[in-house]
């Protein structure tokens, strides 16, 4: 099969424009769900966090001017008049030289602007207090509104909900979380060659490598498969199959059916659909270069190389920052910067992913190149992560500082 509509990566990016979502992709959650969701508009506060001002410490609320010049040697005196039980409204004020004990996250009375440490306090008897160190106006208070005010975006929209997200949504009396739908993706390996893993196994078989590493990406990016599925190289069964995965899923995944030879039928299965559109069969990419990506509808079909490492790369580099764009999010590779030990030549014309290992030493990191052929999944399993060199650099020197794009965690 000849090659064509070959294009950059930066051409392929721009060509992958997502339609913005619906209210028929959006739907609440339980708060004690929402772990890794996505907003789907801004949540704001209805009232303000703290809503009173509440103290930070144990001790005595008092006037601060009357602390002034409080020592160990010439304490100043209080008159104890109460105290403020936690969770209940404070109806005491202060006079001066009256105070009152608050516990912590306690009502500030009425009066009062400064609160005293325990710590630096003493009860001579049960109406007599000695202060010992002074306490400038607003000590130890946390006033209302000075978390979150009221109407505050407290979580943005397109926000990935992590725990803490999840604590201040409890606190501003979120029991349901406004969220995308998960994506619903379809993953099909196709090929005579591919078994499944609960298969036997024969010469000249391979187990399903692409689509459970596939399975385990989708995953991690909170997305629902709805169906991983094996198929042989036939026209008629991989077109029905697609058709079967275009009808349950928002976004279809080919893995092994992009490579050059008479057994190819997925661009000619993404064009014998109506409102179908071959995107390009080829992308300027090292490794990834015969990478197939079409529309049927509003609904992209990318069929990606069969070797693993080149399928991950493409997965990364392309259908990664296509699925964050359904919920209104940038792909943005978390990067470190490492000292590269070894010249890495890039491919002329082509973006390249050169895969590297990173150890920490006491000037930072340091990366070497690892090398495999694009088949090894262990090219990926051990490598901490990788370069990208654009289609217009001939390479890295070793001894430069490069920025290392992670595949997984790095232990120091």
């Amino acid at each position: 099969m000849e090659f064509f509509k070959t294009l950059t990566l930066t051409e392929i990016k721009a060509c992958l424009a997502v339609l913005p979502r619906h209210d028929s992709d959006m739907e609440m959650i339980p708060i004690d769900q929402a772990l890794h969701r996505v907003t789907s508009r801004d949540c704001h506060a209805s009232y303000a966090i703290p809503m009173f001002n509440r103290s930070t410490v144990d001790g005595y609320a008092i006037k601060s001017v009357e602390t002034i010049g409080s020592t160990d040697s010439i304490p100043s005196f209080f008159t104890l008049v109460g105290e403020v039980r936690m969770g209940e409204i404070s109806k005491n004020s202060i006079a001066e030289g009256e105070a009152i004990y608050v516990p912590t996250g306690g009502m500030i009375p009425e009066g009062a602007d400064a609160m005293v440490m325990i710590e630096y306090a003493e009860k001579i008897d049960d109406e007599t207090l000695l202060i010992y160190k002074p306490s400038p106006p607003g000590a130890h208070i946390s006033y209302r509104g000075d978390d979150v005010d009221e109407g505050d975006v407290i979580v943005s929209k397109s926000k990935k909900i992590t725990p803490y997200d999840m604590g201040l949504l409890a606190g501003a009396g979120y029991k349901e979380v406004p969220v995308f739908k998960r994506l619903k993706v379809a993953v099909i390996s196709t090929g005579d060659e591919i078994v499944d893993v609960s298969d036997p196994i024969e010469i000249g078989k391979i187990r399903d490598v692409n689509g459970y590493a596939l399975l385990g990406r989708l995953k991690e990016l909170g997305c629902e498969v709805v169906m991983k599925v094996l198929v042989k190289d036939q026209f008629e069964l991989l077109q029905s199959t697609v058709k079967e995965a275009l009808d349950r899923a928002d976004l279809v995944l080919l893995s092994g059916g992009s490579s050059v030879g008479t057994r190819d039928f997925t661009s000619n299965v993404i064009t014998s659909f109506e409102k179908s559109e071959l995107l390009t069969h080829g992308i300027a990419i090292k490794p990834g270069k015969p990478t197939i990506i079409g529309k049927v509808g509003e609904k992209h079909i990318v069929g990606l190389p069969g070797h693993p490492a080149s399928a991950l790369i493409i997965f990364n580099t392309i259908v990664m920052p296509l699925i964050l764009a359904y919920e209104g999010r940038v792909y943005k590779p978390f990067t470190v910067k490492a000292v590269l030990t070894e010249n890495v030549h890039a491919a002329a014309g082509k973006d390249t992913f050169q895969m590297v290992h990173l150890t920490p030493s006491s000037d930072g990191w340091v990366c070497d190149p690892i090398y495999a052929k694009s088949g090894m999944m262990t090219l990926l399993s051990n490598a901490s992560g990788y370069i990208h060199m654009t289609n217009e650099e001939e390479g890295k020197r070793a001894g430069s500082i490069v920025d290392v794009a992670l595949l997984q965690e790095v232990q120091a």
